[in-house]
């Protein structure tokens, strides 16, 4: 477990540095890389995800994860495994994601909160 978030987390801050730079652009991950984000993203998405709606996460390299929550709607986040960890994880200003949903589902995801 502390190995999955170590290298979560240490995925995530790279990203942070790489992306604070301008003109940054995504960069495509190694096989490993990619396994390690999507693991980590079914590990941190427990605790960084406190949004009172389903979310299902979906990725052409990982297939699906998905979080239920007793709630009244349902979002679907497509993404690669990078992308879709820093999505979770808050950084919303960076994550290149696509998200849908019902209306409800969309206006609970915006009613809650993730990251740390």
């Amino acid at each position: 477990m502390d190995s999955l978030s170590g290298d979560g987390e240490l995925l995530i801050h790279h990203e942070d540095l790489r992306r604070a730079q301008d003109g940054w652009e995504p960069r495509r991950l190694s096989a490993a890389q990619d396994a390690s984000a999507w693991k980590a993203l079914g590990l941190l998405s427990r605790v960084v995800l406190r949004v009172p709606v389903d979310v299902t996460f979906v990725s052409p390299r990982g297939g699906m994860r998905r979080r239920a929550r007793r709630s009244t709607g349902s979002v679907r986040v497509h993404g690669e495994p990078i992308e879709l960890l820093l999505w979770a994880s808050g950084r919303d200003d960076v994550a290149r994601v696509r998200i849908h949903g019902d209306e409800r589902g969309q206006q609970a995801l915006h009613s809650g909160r993730r990251g740390l």
